[in-house]
């Protein structure tokens, strides 16, 4: 048996995605992170939700992968962040965090609303896909657009 627990880390976005508050959230999973937890610790796995820029800390603490949406643009660049965490190599993971930290920052702007734009802009400047979002994602403006692209550039494909 594998059990798969995706919460939130923010009040706001326990209230947005879930509808609940963060210890609502908490105690909507606790029975089943009970059963997981009798079923075994070694079958508990930590996944941080909040990709790349958290994996550091959160591997301090036991998490063991990281979602991301970076590997839909630059896999090698997100490979070698979770090898550098896995071996404990903090230093070399906060290296890729500092090679990733612009193109998260971006992401992250206005209350995450561009999370999705700038992976979508960032495989556009690839070639990869097309630009188009839907609400209520927004595109970027044409300055935005050039800094995306310029970083997804720099990174070796």
């Amino acid at each position: 048996m594998h059990i798969a627990i995706f919460g939130s880390a923010t009040e706001t976005f326990a209230q947005r995605n879930l509808n609940r508050s963060l210890d609502e959230q908490f105690a909507m999973f606790e029975p089943t992170v009970r059963r997981a937890r009798d079923a075994g610790l070694e079958r508990f796995v930590w996944v941080a939700g909040l990709a790349e820029p958290y994996a550091p800390s959160y591997f301090s603490a036991g998490a063991t992968g990281f979602t991301s949406g970076l590997v839909n643009v630059a896999p090698a660049v997100s490979l070698d962040m979770i090898e550098a965490l896995r071996r404990g190599d903090y230093p070399a993971a906060m290296k890729v965090w500092e090679r990733i930290r612009r193109f998260e920052e971006l992401r992250a702007a206005d209350a995450s609303a561009n999370n999705v734009t700038v992976v979508k802009e960032a495989l556009f400047s690839l070639g990869l896909c097309r630009r188009d979002v839907r609400p209520p994602s927004r595109p970027l403006t044409a300055d935005e657009r050039s800094e995306v692209a310029a970083i997804a550039a720099g990174w070796s494909l």
